[in-house]
């Protein structure tokens, strides 16, 4: 190798350190203190949730539903035990729209990993096999609570503990958006705030695209995760994205995860037992947290 290519590639890996450094150092999401919802903010997420099918949601009680994505490895590397990526490849879950409670079945090359995330409490098994370090626990919280607000979109945020402000609108791929600031009290999983930029499509108020912190997990607390919302399709009167790409502003925007949402089912009836949902062996171990 000469000279002249070893220069070449020293300067090449300065570029690229230089410019995760620069990404890490700087955030997109603004930090000054919200003590009260704005009325423009407000007005701007009321009309994106009756775009969404607000009305028709009001009457869902739960959800079943099915998804399956790829991990790419320079993503998943940068947040391995939030990625997962031995074990989350296929999904199916249930939601307690009422009672907050969620269960997740993941399954990868790693074999079943299973998460029952209900308020103040989360447990986790691998093949199994309860998995009681912090660190998981945190990271299986904060994804529950996450992918939840991903599916619900602009719906997730008519909860209690969240003030909304306006922010400059910006285009998503073309399109131009307004966006609306969401602090979230307490944040997702373990965190005890979390803020969310929601970019919503002027022209037909889908949220395109959220930008949100994840301080739930110790060693990622004060990074980024953007994800963009791809094709819809209407289950029940309510529009749900089937396509969902997520990146770390962090890692030069490049991929993490890419998911699809193959099935949907509205009011079936939530219970981690249900054999035609989740499998038997998931039932089995759903029973022992009763």
């Amino acid at each position: 190798m000469t000279l002249t290519m070893l220069n070449a590639i020293r300067s090449g890996a300065a570029i690229v350190l230089a410019g995760l450094l620069g990404a890490c150092a700087s955030s997109r999401i603004p930090r000054e203190a919200v003590a009260a919802s704005n009325p423009e903010a407000l007005a701007v997420l009321t009309a994106s949730q009756r775009a969404h099918g607000a009305a028709a949601f009001a009457t869902i009680r739960d959800l079943n539903l099915r998804s399956a994505g790829t991990w790419s490895t320079l993503g998943s590397r940068s947040q391995p035990v939030l990625a997962d990526r031995r074990y989350r490849r296929e999904s199916e879950e249930a939601l307690d729209l009422t009672t907050g409670t969620t269960v997740h079945l993941h399954k990868g090359p790693g074999g079943r990993k299973f998460v029952f995330r209900a308020p103040g409490r989360v447990t986790v098994w691998y093949n199994g096999q309860p998995d009681g370090r912090e660190e998981v626990k945190r990271a299986a919280a904060l994804v529950a609570d996450a992918e939840k607000m991903f599916l619900l979109g602009p719906l997730y945020f008519d909860r209690p503990g969240v003030m909304l402000s306006a922010l400059e609108p910006a285009p998503v791929n073309g399109s131009e958006c307004d966006r609306v600031l969401a602090v979230l009290r307490p944040g997702f999983g373990f965190a005890d705030e979390d803020r969310v930029v929601l970019s919503i499509d002027r022209q037909n108020q889908r949220l395109r695209r959220v930008l949100m912190t994840l301080n739930g997990l110790k060693k990622a607390k004060g990074a980024e995760l953007e994800v963009t919302f791809g094709n819809w399709a209407q289950r029940s009167g309510v529009w749900w994205a089937t396509e969902y790409n997520e990146r770390f502003p962090s890692m030069l925007k490049l991929h993490a995860h890419r998911w699809k949402l193959l099935d949907l089912k509205a009011n079936r009836g939530f219970t981690p037992r249900h054999p035609e949902l989740l499998g038997e062996v998931l039932g089995e171990v759903a029973g022992q947290v009763r």
